[in-house]
């Protein structure tokens, strides 16, 4: 009888041991995998890529990225063909597809070209890219899941149609919007055109325009539900433009003015509860273009080219807090023309 005590007693005490030795290695295998995925993590998110122009003849576009940390740029690319190669450029919320617009064509003087889109992986640019078999005048973003694009196309000379295109079976499908309602004493009113797509997929941010009898023309943000069957006006967001949505869905970044006699454009934060929004770009002169998020939401990125630096002019890669504080300038490159477009952080 105490033989069988004895023995129950070793069993017991091996279970134990077991599922000691289980837990201690459960316990290390997520303490290894953790800081392996924020390391990972950390490695995307120190890119941001771009279209920039290379060394070479005029149009020598190429796709490069920007290392965050190191400050170093990388040409990912050789010399992309076309008139208008990578313009729109923009990279998928995964981070591994890229898409941009081309076209081997040199338009008409005077004339419209609709470019191509075309997809590429982002780990193997040597590729081959896909076109996706629509014309486009831009993208304007990416579905949440990264599975479809949303891209810009000129309806006809008064305005501009927007499709979602899937990348894989190459459909596309209309977005329909409601039709803006402006003032009461507008003398023209615009479509909607969108700019981004929500991370929660629900809504679309738009940009609306309307005259005034005075001459003036003014633009308002929206949210727009994907169905087409709601209209959130951000009317706390005055004089705003080309919005961005925050990578919590709770912000936004936008281009707009101080005021209506501020004919300057600068960049904003603005929360889609309301508030006053916050400036978080400092030039008072040059242009500024093509700025995102980073990642975490905690930073922005934009370009501002100096025109009246000297002669030549110099274009700014820039970086700066949500809250407009420690903006840093991380490269620059002398150019005539802004040299970096169509900036993706991931």
């Amino acid at each position: 009888m105490e033989r069988k005590s004895v023995d129950i007693r070793s069993q017991i005490d091996d279970a134990w041991s077991r599922l000691l030795l289980i837990s201690c290695f459960v316990f290390w295998l997520l303490t290894a995998l953790g800081p392996a995925q924020e390391r990972q993590d950390e490695e995307i998110a120190r890119r941001i890529v771009f279209r920039i122009e290379g060394p070479g003849l005029p149009w020598d576009y190429r796709i490069a990225d920007f290392d965050v940390r190191d400050k170093i740029i990388r040409h990912l690319t050789e010399r992309l063909p076309g008139f208008e190669a990578a313009f729109s450029l923009s990279v998928s919320p995964d981070g591994k597809i890229v898409a941009y617009l081309a076209d081997p064509i040199t338009p008409p003087e005077g004339g419209t070209v609709a470019f191509s889109a075309l997809v590429r992986s982002l780990d193997d640019l040597k590729a081959n890219p896909q076109n996706l078999g629509v014309k486009a005048q831009g993208i304007n973003g990416w579905s949440p899941d990264s599975k479809k694009l949303l891209i810009t196309q000129l309806k006809d000379a008064n305005g501009t149609a927007h499709i979602a295109v899937d990348i894989a079976t190459k459909k596309s499908v209309p977005i329909d919007v409601p039709l803006f309602v402006g003032p009461k004493d507008a003398t023209w009113v615009s479509g909607h055109y969108v700019s981004d797509w929500s991370p929660d997929g629900k809504w679309f941010v738009t940009s609306c325009g309307f005259g005034r009898a005075s001459g003036d023309m003014e633009v308002r943000l929206n949210l727009v539900k994907i169905d087409g069957f709601e209209i959130r006006r951000l009317d706390h967001v005055p004089f705003g433009r080309m919005a961005k949505f925050a990578p919590d869905g709770k912000r936004i970044l936008y281009s707009g003015r101080l005021d209506a006699d501020d004919n300057r454009k600068h960049l904003f934060v603005a929360e889609l509860a309301g508030g006053k929004p916050i400036r978080v770009s400092q030039e008072l002169n040059g242009d500024i273009s093509s700025w995102c998020w980073s990642p975490d939401g905690k930073k922005v990125a934009y370009v501002w080219h100096n025109g009246h630096r000297d002669e030549q002019g110099e274009t700014f890669l820039m970086v700066v807090d949500a809250d407009g504080k420690n903006a840093e300038a991380m490269t620059s490159q002398k150019s005539k023309f802004a040299c970096f477009r169509g900036l993706s952080w991931r």
